[in-house]
């Protein structure tokens, strides 16, 4: 979960499925450091502005203080204090519109994916991480979404 080199040829916009980032944020919630610094930093290669929430409590402060900014959000389902589907459940009280991203490394078995635009699984490739990221940041709405087969 690296980011390509310059001369790759993924980091050719036309590549990953839409035009970069230019400055829209994402709020990323995830209790491990590794996927977290990886994952913002392909993201930040591609002209995405990141915010980090190292655990749910984090992540909803963040987002509190942010929220008008943020445009998307990619959360981790599994996490110590608490779970990625709490933490859903806490930013739907705060916005019920929001855009919300699972990130996980089990498989979608039981989870409730009602409220969530995609269901992201780890270990995951830098053009699947951007081809989701724009689709869902480009959705109007989550039934668009989920007719457009995130």
């Amino acid at each position: 979960m690296t980011p390509p080199p310059p001369s790759s040829g993924l980091a050719n916009s036309s590549t990953v499925g839409g035009p970069p980032g230019a400055g829209e944020t994402i709020l990323l919630i995830d209790d491990d450091d590794i996927v977290r610094n990886t994952t913002r930093r392909m993201l930040e290669y591609k002209g995405y502005r990141v915010i980090e929430g190292v655990n749910g409590q984090d992540g909803l402060e963040a987002y509190q203080r942010e929220r008008e900014k943020i445009g998307l959000i990619f959360l981790d389902l599994q996490m110590p204090d608490m779970t990625g589907q709490e933490v859903l459940a806490q930013l739907r009280t705060i916005d019920p519109q929001v855009k919300v991203a699972y990130l996980s490394g089990s498989a979608q078995g039981k989870v409730d994916l009602e409220h969530v635009y995609a269901f992201v699984h780890k270990p995951f490739t830098f053009t699947s991480l951007l081809q989701t990221t724009r689709r869902i940041l480009d959705c109007n709405s989550l039934e668009e979404a989920k007719q457009s087969d995130l």
